[in-house]
């Protein structure tokens, strides 16, 4: 009997290593798809869903996103595995494997969204989250070129899961240069964007500029403040 439970106790704590081990590698390939990527390419995603091993490589994320210290952290990583579902949308459809790489998009959408959801606490909590939204337009943008040439060239069964993954991460980038716009009118800063195909600016000659920009919802009005356009509130403490 306490052979059993020695052998137990052995089976548990190698499964936990061969886990650690898994967790280590997703590490070293996140910082190398990291390293590798650029403002169009995605890295190799390396196993794909219907590998075997798969299951290690989400158990890897979950450690990953578990030892993320703070808020901040985890809405990056949020984004970064977004990405890498959208490297194994790529890899699938490329492969014709139709069916597992819709699959991969929803799954890119839910990390998104969530990625969304989590900045908008934090926005309620009175956090800066600046640094975040300009790290998600840039992470954003890539993402809908990616989609724009991988739907350039899908099958049509493939086209309608593509579409929305696109209209997705559009709808999310456009609220990101949103708020980005909204912080750059608060403070007097500039800012020149696209939202929703239109370009804006916070440069001015006149208040008139100014009328058509989105801005914190509060009372106010604008003023065209030394060339930039400026939301001046009407609250008074």
């Amino acid at each position: 009997m306490m052979r059993n439970g020695f052998l137990a106790i052995a089976a548990v704590a190698f499964a936990f290593t061969l886990a650690f081990m898994f967790a280590s590698v997703s590490l070293l390939h996140a910082a190398i798809a990291q390293t590798e990527t650029n403002e169009t390419q995605l890295a190799d995603p390396g196993m794909l869903p219907d590998n075997p091993f798969y299951v290690f490589k989400t158990f890897g994320e979950a450690v990953r996103m578990l030892l993320a210290f703070n808020e901040k952290e985890k809405i990056k990583l949020h984004i970064e595995l977004a990405e890498i579902r959208l490297a194994e949308a790529k890899k699938l459809q490329e492969l014709n494997r139709t069916a597992l790489a819709q699959k991969a998009l929803e799954r890119f959408r839910e990390r998104l969204s969530e990625a969304e959801n989590r900045t908008e606490r934090l926005r309620r909590s009175n956090i800066t989250v600046e640094d975040i939204d300009e790290w998600m337009n840039r992470t954003t943008s890539k993402h809908i070129a990616v989609l724009q040439r991988v739907l350039a060239k899908a099958p049509e069964a493939a086209k309608a899961g593509l579409q929305n993954a696109l209209a997705n991460a559009e709808e999310q980038r456009d609220k990101v240069r949103t708020r980005l716009v909204e912080w750059a009118t608060e403070h007097g800063e500039n800012a020149t964007t696209v939202i929703r195909n239109k370009t804006v600016s916070t440069h001015c000659e006149t208040v008139a500029d100014c009328a058509d920009l989105p801005h914190i919802m509060v009372l106010g009005n604008w003023e065209c403040d030394k060339g930039k356009c400026k939301w001046a509130t009407n609250e008074t403490v």
